[in-house]
């Protein structure tokens, strides 16, 4: 089962709203500004941590990445969570990346995330948004809750196990960044748990 060009409103439209976790379907012009602004803030929290990922100068990636996060948004597949009716991280449900995954796997029923950004570090806002997700994801039979990660950001290697997902492996493709494989096995979980937001 791909997911090329489908809309998170299209993939969970069967779905029932009652036990949907408190997923918001980012469609908005405004919804498109923050995104791009949270991704702005992601490239200046990562450089204040000395980190290389989204290296500014030639070797940066802003433009690519927000030409990426139009295309996504474009096609209707950002979720986000939103308490108190602000949203405060944002995520893009989408197809896996061709230059990592095989056949095989793309095949696969599956979540893949990608452009995964919060308000503020520290808030338990990604925890929450990938929970709500992960429930989403469960409930509609996916396998796999799937995503690529920059090669050298090993924290954020370690938080993304931290939520649950094992390394896969690692590819090194000529040109990417990426290619730190994490998938998390959504059979393996038990019953599905309905989704409560957390208290702020």
């Amino acid at each position: 089962m791909t997911t090329t060009g489908l809309s998170v409103s299209d993939r969970y439209a069967d779905q029932d709203r009652r036990w949907f976790p408190p997923l918001v379907f980012l469609e908005r012009e405004e919804h498109r500004e923050l995104i791009h602004r949270l991704r702005n803030e992601a490239e200046e929290w990562v450089a204040s941590k000395g980190l290389d990922q989204y290296t500014a100068g030639p070797n940066s990636k802003s433009e690519f990445a927000h030409s990426d996060i139009d295309r996504l948004f474009d096609a209707g597949q950002f979720v986000g969570i939103a308490p108190h009716d602000q949203v405060v991280a944002v995520v893009a449900v989408t197809e896996p990346d061709a230059d990592f995954w095989t056949p095989e796997e793309i095949a696969e029923p599956q979540g893949y995330l990608s452009r995964f950004l919060v308000a503020e570090h520290g808030k338990h806002y990604g925890a929450n948004l990938l929970s709500a997700v992960k429930t989403a994801e469960m409930r509609r039979g996916s396998r796999w809750l799937r995503l690529d990660v920059w090669r050298t950001n090993t924290a954020l290697h370690a938080y993304y196990m931290r939520q649950g997902f094992k390394h896969v492996r690692t590819e090194v493709v000529p040109g990417r960044m990426s290619g730190a494989l994490f998938q998390m096995d959504l059979h393996g979980g038990g019953k599905v748990e309905d989704y409560d937001m957390p208290k702020a």
